[in-house]
């Protein structure tokens, strides 16, 4: 008798939790749910219970649109859809020249980043809202696994902020149609090989002339990259052509390219000085506080590339100002030094020779031709890093 009992009340226990849990399923089908069940295939809802919206709401359920193909934007606009939170403001941009729909509707950010389309089962609702006025979306349910997510539309009072996301828009297909074009023409020019063949077969054995010849073609269809600016500086410096060089190397700042602008305005102040374009220490503008570079110091410089040119290119000489010493080092690299000048006082110059042991001997030095009784001490360091 009581093992009876016993199952009765298991079995009321049961029915009473089952009625609750109905209850609490029909009071949530009243209310908002954000687990939306999406047939991806076909981008449509197919759970009754989903396409009930709260009560409080007064949209239409046609006023939920999807946006799709956000994962196949670009990885910017990947990003921006990530970040995108509920209510966030978006623009629509019929798209008329689309290849695949004529009809198809871009989704905007307010950086104009491209950032999906409307989802053909909603275009036809979001043109008829168009034909009443000017609209906006606005973001209801952030992305998927996919990168869709849905807006609602509301209406567009102020086109400030839409104009902005058009412009920028524009701004960013125009400077995609260049690049595209720009890599059109590299690929029938054979840039990317041309460039492969100079840096690493042509350098190395200083044919500058040749790389100079295969260069021109590129300049002029304007198509030169930094790579290409760097190279026909270098080919200028080579054969001597200062005047050529000066012109490469303004260009090549205005371009905005410039990768290394410390070693671009050394060069320039070397050539301008070969040019006899500088005569006074007024005229350099010294990047670091209490850094002065002179012109003694850029003649020393200048003759000793000459010197050693005929061993070394040199391209590959360079030099570092600092407040104690001028320093020549080879390849830009201080742990490739040639030689150390000390001519801040013109009355106690000394030359900084490098010895074996990489210790430094400092010797007095007074006139600038006293440079070429030491040409074999300057390249003594040049065969050791070369032969290295």
């Amino acid at each position: 008798m009581e093992f009876f009992l016993i199952i009765l009340l298991i079995v009321f226990i049961f029915l009473v939790a089952k009625s609750i849990d109905e209850k609490n399923k029909s009071h949530n089908k009243q209310g908002y749910t954000s687990n939306h069940n999406y047939d991806f295939e076909n981008n449509v809802y197919d759970n009754e219970t989903d396409k009930i919206i709260p009560a409080s709401d007064e949209r239409k359920k046609n006023d939920i649109i999807s946006v799709v193909g956000g994962f196949y934007r670009s990885w910017e606009a990947k990003k921006c859809i990530r970040k995108l939170y509920a209510c966030e403001t978006v623009f629509l941009k019929e798209e008329p020249d689309n290849p695949y729909d004529p009809n198809a509707i871009m989704v905007l950010s307010k950086r104009g980043l491209h950032i999906g389309y409307i989802s053909k089962y909603n275009i036809q609702a979001v043109r008829d809202r168009m034909l009443e006025g000017p609209v906006k979306g606005a973001v209801f349910e952030t992305m998927d696994s996919r990168y869709e997510y849905t807006i609602t539309l509301l209406p567009m009072n102020d086109d400030g902020e839409y104009n902005h996301a058009i412009y920028l828009f524009n701004e960013r297909k125009r400077i995609d149609e260049d690049s595209k074009k720009l890599n059109r023409l590299r690929s029938k020019l054979d840039f990317y090989n041309i460039i492969r063949v100079a840096v690493d077969d042509l350098v190395p054995q200083k044919k500058y002339a040749s790389i100079h010849k295969m260069l021109k073609p590129i300049f002029e269809a304007g198509i030169q990259d930094d790579t290409c600016y760097e190279l026909m500086i270098c080919c200028c410096h080579y054969m001597a052509d200062y005047e050529s060089e000066l012109q490469y190397i303004d260009k090549y700042v205005e371009s905005g390219k410039v990768k290394d602008k410390d070693f671009i305005n050394r060069r320039k102040y070397q050539v301008l000085r070969l040019l006899g374009h500088l005569v006074s220490n007024d005229q350099i503008e010294n990047e670091k506080a209490g850094v002065e570079t002179t012109i003694l110091e850029l003649d020393f410089f200048n003759r000793i590339v000459s010197l050693l040119s005929d061993v070394v290119d040199p391209n590959r000489i360079d030099f570092r100002d600092s407040k104690g010493l001028f320093a020549v080092n080879l390849d830009s690299n201080i742990r490739r030094p040639i030689c150390k000048l000390y001519l801040n006082d013109p009355d106690k110059m000394f030359i900084g020779l490098i010895n074996d042991d990489g210790s430094i001997l400092k010797t007095p030095i007074t006139r600038i031709e006293e440079l070429d009784d030491i040409k074999d001490d300057l390249l003594m360091p040049i065969r050791k890093f070369l032969d290295a």
